[in-house]
């Protein structure tokens, strides 16, 4: 009885793995059901096996159900959700594990790393490690819904998802454990994992207790693929290489990372992708046994006909395997059937013939922070600006002829007592009375005001409105009053700085302002400040983009349908709206046009004065724009931008910023520009 019990196992594993081999061998011909659970974070080789993931469900040979990270890494289910997002797949669920271990790689951990690169760069749902949901529920939900013995596990990190899967019990999505969930539903287990015919693997010994629950108590056969396999697979050189890939976070991974890895990195996890999909014959041989995990990490293998292990063994050629593995690495996603890729940049910033300094620094005198507002006859142009950084209110300079040329005007010796980013404004009381209205953050919020185009000045005055910046812009609302945004820091605020952005509402034309009231807060994932207000082209809608000051995403935007009696929360703009004190104007063609200090990641005009054009749609949809200029160079990094931005009747634009405009001794100065957006399409047309 015992050797007929004994033969019939045996029989049964051979059946059981034949059939493996065989529908493994089949599934290019069908889709197939996978769940992908990465370690993304310790090395980049995940992110070269979820770019071949889409680029393989693209080819309609998958079917991603899920993606989910064993690491705790705060950024790993972030990098996760960028590349889902970049490939056109943004509703894939994310998971991560509710506990475990928290790797990065230790290599990149003083230079640029990638891990924090592509969330900063890239458009994603999940901000970090407490936004993202329980991998391991994820688990059961997803494979309660799936057709029995339908679904392909795909592991290429740690066991510790796993492990935990096989310790559930019952719940709402279903009555069975987790171990007969798993025997249910599960056609196969594919794993990067293991040093053959023993050693010591990376995906094994870091959650070791995890790895020997695995290995000792799944209930399905396991095909590893150890690491002897992907070592010599040496991917990444060609795809950095390719010019035709632009905006790819799996690009920008690798571009970052092969300077240290020369050759090419090792694709351990590409490997178990491809035999996920495509099958095993055709690339590899397979042989049986039992690999066994021992507490310490190690692992040891024993050949065995009826073992429930398979081990890859070399077969196809390995210059074979890897243009393959790397011809899927660089597939780019097509979207409504145009190539996805971060918004062009053209550079025109030493077109100086088109330059006008209205006030040039000196080795003694920094010009900074102006803004500017234009006259009804759509012609006069006066600017404001401060001394130093955050010094004293300046001079006025008027322009008469659209910003060709500027006259500094003398202001009154009180001016002196107003610091900080002065910024001026025509504004129009409900009598139609018209006033230019300055001000500046210091005394709290100063305030004068003329009201013969500029000739005499009210006395300064302080508004009692605590601030950091103030009022960086406003909009005449429908009803005549005027709204007004800000920042401040927290009252009471200790440790670090931080920042509100509040609003303030005036009804007699900008001469008296109401309470403000806070709009957003600083937050563990944001500083908001230096908010830009403004109406969508209909005027249904408010918009208000704002500064993160953290720099660890892209800048921020939020919406009002209610003239600002409410907003929505927090979105991201696109990437090429990232950056500090943005101005905007309506193109007479109805594109928007937003000129800033550019601080998006990896931008090659960071830290410089731009232009950004698109439409306002992007805002919403958080789509990339058209494309972007850099206007001006900064000689002192990114200290340069608070700008202004007028149109002309003509459709000229005049923007103005302060800058230090050449190298040396020189320090900043404020720089007027004029551009037109037919001249920018047409660069834009030679360029691309």
């Amino acid at each position: 009885m015992k050797r007929m019990n004994t033969l019939k196992y045996l029989f049964l594993a051979l059946f059981c793995f034949c059939n493996i081999s065989t529908s493994i061998s089949a599934q290019n011909e069908s889709k197939v059901n996978i769940i992908f659970d990465t370690d993304m974070g310790p090395d980049y080789d995940d992110v070269g096996a979820l770019a071949m993931l889409h680029a393989l469900a693209d080819k309609g040979e998958a079917n991603i159900l899920a993606t989910v990270s064993s690491n705790m890494y705060k950024n790993a289910v972030s990098c996760i959700d960028v590349i889902n997002h970049y490939f056109g797949r943004p509703d894939i669920p994310v998971g991560g594990p509710d506990k475990g271990i928290n790797v990065v790689d230790g290599r990149f951990v003083n230079k640029l790393y990638w891990g924090e690169i592509l969330p900063a760069l890239y458009p994603h749902r999940i901000k970090n490690t407490d936004n993202y949901p329980d991998a391991v529920e994820l688990y059961r939900e997803i494979l309660s819904k799936q057709p029995d013995g339908s679904v392909t596990i795909v592991t290429v990190g740690f066991f510790t998802n796993l492990a935990a899967l096989l310790e559930t019990q019952g719940d709402r999505y279903s009555e069975l454990t987790g171990k007969e969930l798993v025997r249910k539903k599960v056609k196969h287990l594919i794993s990067m994992a293991g040093s053959f015919p023993e050693g010591r693997e990376f995906n094994v010994y870091r959650d070791s207790t995890s790895s020997v629950k695995v290995f000792n108590d799944w209930p399905t056969p396991i095909i590893l693929s150890g690491f002897q396999i992907g070592v010599d697979i040496r991917t990444g050189l060609r795809l950095v290489a390719n010019e035709n890939i632009t905006g790819s976070p799996v690009k920008d991974a690798y571009s970052l990372c092969i300077p240290t890895d020369k050759k090419g990195r090792s694709s351990w996890d590409q490997t178990a992708v491809l035999v996920a999909v495509k099958g095993i014959e055709k690339y590899f041989d397979i042989k049986y046994g039992t690999m066994q995990v021992l507490p310490s990490g190690n692992n040891t293998w024993q050949d065995k006909l009826d073992g429930l292990h398979g081990q890859l063994i070399p077969k196809m050629p390995k210059e074979e395997l890897t243009q393959l593995i790397e011809d899927l690495m660089m597939h780019q996603p097509v979207k409504n059937g145009k190539r996805f890729s971060v918004v062009p940049t053209i550079d025109i910033s030493g077109r100086k013939e088109k330059h006008t300094i209205i006030a040039a620094g000196t080795e003694t005198i920094y010009q900074g922070h102006p803004t500017t507002v234009l006259m009804e006859d759509g012609k006069t142009i006066f600017c404001v600006w401060s001394y130093n950084h955050g010094g004293v209110a300046g001079p006025i300079a008027k322009s008469t002829d659209g910003g060709l040329t500027w006259e500094q005007i003398i202001t009154p010796a009180d001016w002196g007592n107003m610091k900080n980013c002065p910024s001026i404004y025509r504004m129009i009381d409900k009598n139609e009375k018209e006033r230019l209205m300055v001000y500046s953050a210091q005394p709290d919020i100063a305030q004068t005001y003329s009201e013969d185009g500029g000739v005499t000045w009210f006395p300064i005055k302080s508004m009692n409105i605590p601030c950091v910046m103030a009022f960086t812009s406003m909009v005449r609302l429908k009803n005549g009053d005027y709204l007004a945004m800000y920042n401040r820091r927290p009252q009471g605020q200790t440790g670090p700085p931080q920042n509100e952005v509040c609003q303030s509402i005036s009804r007699d034309g900008g001469l008296t302002w109401e309470t403000p009231r806070l709009i957003l807060t600083n937050s563990e994932n944001n500083i908001p400040c230096e908010p830009f207000v403004f109406y969508s082209p209909d005027k249904e809608q408010l918009a208000c983009l704002i500064r993160d000051n953290k720099r660890d995403g892209h800048s921020l935007v939020i919406f009002s349908d209610d003239e600002g009696k409410t907003w929505s929360e927090p979105i991201e703009t696109p990437w090429g709206l990232t950056g500090d004190r943005h101005i905007a104007q309506y193109a007479p063609d109805g594109r928007l046009v937003v000129v800033f200090r550019d601080m998006a990641p990896l931008s090659p005009t960071r830290g410089h004065f731009i232009v950004w054009v698109g439409h306002y749609s992007d805002l919403v949809y958080q789509t990339p724009g058209q494309y972007r200029v850099k206007l001006l160079h900064s000689y002192a990094g990114s200290d340069c931008g608070y700008p202004g931005l007028e149109i002309l009747p003509d459709g000229t634009f005049v923007a103005t910023t302060y800058i230090k405009y050449e190298a040396g001794e020189k320090k900043h100065s404020v720089v007027s520009l004029r551009f037109r957006l037919d001249k920018m399409d047409c660069y834009i047309t030679e360029s691309h």
